[in-house]
């Protein structure tokens, strides 16, 4: 089955990055400054919002640590820790 729905309220999306092991699912949206962490295993419920994300254009959770993710902004880089507590 398709899952169609509108992360950040129907404005655009930038980039997403799909976690490598766990049903987690990242969004940024240029247009809220916001990346938001979806579960698709509990209905894709928004787990948590980072705020003051302006303009991303990439998206990539972490290589060694998939706690971690990194937002890109023209040449500037962010790295962020999502402490997950997945059951």
């Amino acid at each position: 089955m398709i899952k169609e729905f509108k992360p950040h309220g129907g404005k655009r999306v930038n980039s997403l990055a799909v976690h490598p092991t766990d049903p987690l699912l990242l969004t940024a949206s240029s247009l809220d400054n916001s990346i938001k962490l979806w579960d698709w295993a509990q209905g894709w419920t928004c787990t948590r919002v980072f705020d003051n994300h302006n303009g991303v254009n990439h998206l990539e959770f972490g290589p060694r640590d998939t706690n971690t993710f990194a937002s890109t902004l023209d040449r500037d880089v962010k790295v962020c820790l999502i402490c997950l507590f997945i059951s």
